[in-house]
């Protein structure tokens, strides 16, 4: 983990994935991060994006599905 002043940035990786995400989506979702204490972001292969912001009133989870390319 790293500590930047008041800031803590945790990362623990199980698996590599591959996917790809709609930036416009993924820059709301950074925004909304501004309201939370806690942001746990969950990555997974052929699963969505799944976000769970920890704020004084409760929690909110957002999912983002990736984007689906056909072969």
């Amino acid at each position: 983990y790293e500590e930047n002043g008041n800031d803590i940035t945790e990362m623990e990786i199980k698996e590599e994935v591959e996917l790809s995400f709609s930036m416009s989506y993924m820059l709301k979702f950074a925004n909304f991060s501004s309201a939370a204490n806690i942001l746990t972001m969950y990555l997974s292969n052929g699963e969505p994006l799944l976000y769970i912001y920890e704020m004084d009133i409760g929690e909110v989870k957002l999912y983002l599905s990736p984007n689906i390319t056909e072969s």
